[in-house]
């Protein structure tokens, strides 16, 4: 990616975020949170052919988890005395993430001008490694199809993003403690990539593999409902990501399907143990490219044939917020 730095001013754009439900109301001007996640994946080998689902066939595939630590400053704004603009709010974000084998930092510009719509604007930088069996930062060798280590303070991946969410919630208008049913829709657009490598380079980013650089989508549909109970919320998100243009992945593309939409649904739950603490669980449905090809490992695929969408179970996540 020879020209990233110099378009880091020009990708700087509009960005538009939300949280998991954002109806929570911000009452400080300072506001601090500690998120702590954990994801545990079985096995699930690649099965060939066309659309089917791959059963599990192992007890474990990997275990992962973070600790992000987020600072927001908020400054309220006034655009009248109408109700719907009583809590319009700016919020300036600070987060740094931490796993076993990256470290990311985000800096945010958050707008919130009603109670049903957020905007904001960003860019995160991250640093990865590898640690025992966990691969972080490996780039794919075009020659020996075979993924090789790169080097950790010359590969910084960064990240600019824009992003719009709607969200709606019955009991704002039909009021009761038995009313919250909970709707989001969002869509963010984001540029992610290597410095100090080629733009066609592929390469894993937090144990991820088959990355390249580029204008990519997550977006993301979520259907819940809220109790005035210890256990929160429950619902389902349904999460679409994929590259804009296939021909990111260049030679690759005819066979491999650059432009492949990944889609998950995920069942979740929330329990909220007192006001600050809340810990949610995910059970993560996922889907991947299947080939026409067997195939054991992930490196082997760039040079497969693209047959159809492999659904499989990937993970269960929990995750741990504290507010302070």
């Amino acid at each position: 990616m020879k020209t990233l730095i110099k378009k880091i001013f020009i990708l700087y754009l509009f960005t538009f975020t939300v949280h998991l439900f954002a109806e929570n109301k911000l009452s400080k001007e300072w506001n601090f949170r500690l998120v702590t996640d954990a994801a545990y994946y079985p096995k699930s080998d690649f099965v060939p052919g066309d659309d089917h689902f791959a059963p599990l066939t192992g007890f474990y595939d990997l275990f992962v988890f973070r600790i992000t630590a987020n600072a927001e400053y908020l400054l309220p704004i006034n655009f009248g005395d109408h109700w719907l603009f009583e809590e319009s709010n700016i919020l300036f974000q600070t987060s740094g993430e931490l796993t076993p084998i990256t470290f990311r930092t985000q800096q945010s510009f958050i707008f919130l001008p009603v109670p049903f719509f957020e905007l904001q604007t960003g860019f995160a930088l991250g640093l990865g490694w590898n640690f025992g069996s966990i691969i972080s930062l490996y780039e794919y060798n075009q020659v020996t199809h075979q993924y090789q280590k790169l080097s950790t303070f010359k590969n910084i991946c960064l990240e600019y993003f824009i992003k719009a969410t709607l969200q709606f919630d019955l009991g704002a208008v039909l009021p009761g403690d038995w009313k919250h049913v909970l709707m989001v829709m969002d869509y963010k657009a984001f540029y992610r990539g290597l410095t100090n490598v080629q733009d066609d380079t592929i390469y894993t980013w937090q144990a991820t593999k088959g990355l390249t650089n580029g204008w990519q989508y997550d977006s993301n549909i979520i259907i819940g409902y809220q109790l005035p109970l210890k256990f929160y919320r429950t619902g389902f998100i349904t999460e679409f990501t994929g590259y804009y243009a296939s021909s990111a992945y260049e030679q690759y593309n005819a066979n491999f399907n650059g432009g492949f939409c990944t889609i998950s649904i995920s069942p979740f739950f929330q329990i909220k143990f007192e006001e600050n603490n809340t810990l949610s669980i995910i059970l993560e449905f996922s889907s991947r490219r299947s080939f026409k090809e067997p195939h054991k490992l992930d490196s082997e695929e760039l040079t497969l044939t693209y047959a159809g969408r492999e659904w499989f179970f990937n993970r269960i996540g929990l995750s741990w917020d504290k507010t302070f």
